[in-house]
């Protein structure tokens, strides 16, 4: 990784590969309820994270909603 990932970039990405959300869609609501944060601060982590792990994790819309694949 070019960039260390925060405290909180490392719990999402944990959050994260628990989940499914491939079979689901990712609701920020959820994962700030889960994680006790705001939404803004998951969307701004996981856009973050999208920079700094491009290999490890991938977004998109499909569906009608927001599907996360992670490499672990």
């Amino acid at each position: 990784m070019a960039e260390e990932l925060t405290d909180f970039e490392k719990r999402l990405y944990e959050y994260l590969c628990k989940m499914d959300f491939v079979t689901k869609h990712f609701h920020g609501s959820d994962a700030a309820k889960a994680l006790g944060v705001s939404e803004d601060e998951v969307y701004c982590a996981l856009a973050c994270l999208t920079k700094k792990t491009p290999k490890k994790l991938n977004v998109n819309y499909r569906n009608g909603g927001i599907q996360i694949i992670t490499a672990d």
